[in-house]
């Protein structure tokens, strides 16, 4: 639970100034129009073509980030087909507290813990 900023940066994928233009939709607990809780095309009013749901108060539960490139609907993202034509690209999508840190995953620092403990033991052993 928390306050957090949810970016979508697009890459220059056809030179310098052409960017995949991100869109994003923040989605709570199921895929569904009902739970759509956040969204951004452009950030602040389109000064950019990347996308950013600032300030987001979250609860902890289950969350769905839909992300594609411009004129994607919620209809779209509920059913997982852009209908308008997309270009190929890059888009990189980062998630922090709004405090600036870098939010962790629990499943991924619960198995690296697992494996250090496997490695200590392991080492033990030999010792």
């Amino acid at each position: 639970a928390g306050v957090f900023n949810i970016s979508a940066d697009g890459a220059d994928t056809f030179g310098a100034g052409y960017n995949t233009d991100p869109q994003i939709y923040l989605f709570q607990d199921s895929l569904s129009l009902g739970n759509d809780i956040y969204e951004n095309d452009d950030i602040i009013g389109g000064s950019t073509l990347d996308s950013l749901i600032s300030d987001a108060d979250l609860v902890i539960g289950n969350y769905i980030l839909a992300v594609s490139q411009a004129f994607y609907f919620a209809p779209e993202a509920v059913s997982g087909i852009h209908l308008d034509p997309v270009d190929a690209g890059r888009i990189h999508v980062s998630i922090q507290s709004a405090d600036g840190n870098a939010v962790p995953e629990p499943a991924s620092l619960a198995l690296m813990a697992l494996g250090l403990v496997g490695l200590a033991s392991t080492r033990r052993k030999q010792a």
